[in-house]
């Protein structure tokens, strides 16, 4: 990626050094009244969540980092990777400029777990396993930012310095799903409580390990009263796992934002622009993350659903300092 970045930048500047020689062709400098379209790509822009894979790396390896998260879910992209760009013109010096970025993903991660029913009947390597069994972790994030600002060029021939700045608002959100290759049934949580000490078998990184908290999404025995709920005198809640973990509501921000580069008009009203960006303070708002459970009652025999659990009542941030700096490339054609 910094090899492509670089490449970008010293093209813009080969094409910028010989643009005061070239004076055979005809050079297009924006006027009054000028539109542009535009894409932008952020290649270095900050990201508060992850929204997918990286290339080649395991999705695992993805699904269990969003476990291993804080309890809340953050969930928003302050500058998104891919963004479309309009720019009006009201003189040749100062434009209007907006854009519109879109990012986000559904990872539908399916993991082999051992098939319980095989394990009870019968404690031979390779009987544990079939094409049958298996967990499902579900991430379904999105997110938008809109941007709108002032834009300024100076044009020196077909190089021109260009700077802005402007508001940017964000919003994002989403959800964690899991669905179980293995019910919770009487053999497995009653019947045979030296075989299952843990509850039926889940993927690896839900393992239990025993400080209960939903963050790392074990298989936690359930307390009610941690959650504020009166059980009546027929339930027990012995074991639960989560079903799902959500945001009640979306992640906004706004913040102010800034950027200065070069653009150069490499044929007719084309142009390739490379800018450094920078968010120097940003305000987020988050909402409500909550989880549904899924519980076995000792009492009734069966499984049941745990009300809401309240994880966070929603927080506030601020965010301000150079870790807000990227680096737009922009391909612009005026109409």
């Amino acid at each position: 990626m910094k090899k492509l970045i670089f490449a970008a930048i010293a093209i813009l500047l080969t094409f910028g050094a010989g643009a005061q020689n070239n004076t055979t062709k005809k050079i297009y400098n924006p006027k009054p009244g000028d539109f542009a379209i535009g894409i932008t790509f952020n290649p270095l822009g900050i990201q508060n969540h992850t929204y997918q894979p990286e290339k080649e790396s395991f999705a695992g390896a993805f699904v269990s980092g969003l476990g291993s998260t804080p309890k809340q879910m953050f969930i928003l992209a302050t500058d998104p990777m891919i963004s479309f760009m309009i720019n009006y013109h009201f003189s040749e010096v100062v434009s209007l400029r907006a854009n519109i970025g879109l990012s986000g993903s559904v990872v539908n991660y399916k993991e082999y777990v051992i098939n319980d029913a095989a394990y009870l009947a019968n404690n031979k390597v390779g009987l544990w396993y079939d094409e049958k069994t298996f967990d499902v972790a579900t991430s379904k994030l999105n997110g938008t930012t809109i941007g709108l600002g002032l834009e300024f060029t100076k044009a020196f021939g077909r190089l021109a310095f260009v700077g802005g700045f402007g508001l940017q608002y964000a919003v994002g959100g989403g959800s964690l799903s899991f669905k179980y290759g293995n019910a919770l049934t009487k053999a497995i949580m009653e019947d045979n409580p030296t075989t299952f000490p843990n509850g039926p078998h889940t993927m690896n990184y839900m393992a239990l390990t025993g400080d209960g908290t939903l963050n790392e999404w074990e298989n936690v025995k359930l307390l009610a009263n941690k959650y504020g709920k009166e059980l009546t005198p027929t339930e027990s809640y012995s074991y639960g796992r989560p079903k799902e973990r959500y945001n009640v509501g979306m992640n906004h921000g706004i913040g102010i934002t800034a950027d200065m580069g070069v653009e150069y008009f490499f044929a007719g009203r084309m142009s390739l622009s490379a800018a450094v960006t920078f968010t120097p303070i940003m305000v987020v708002f988050q909402p409500q993350t909550r989880t549904t459970y899924e519980v076995w009652d000792t009492n009734n025999h069966k499984v049941s659903e745990f009300p809401e659990a309240m994880v966070s009542p929603g927080s506030t941030a601020l965010l301000y300092g150079t870790q807000n700096i990227g680096l737009r490339l922009a391909f612009k054609y005026y109409l």
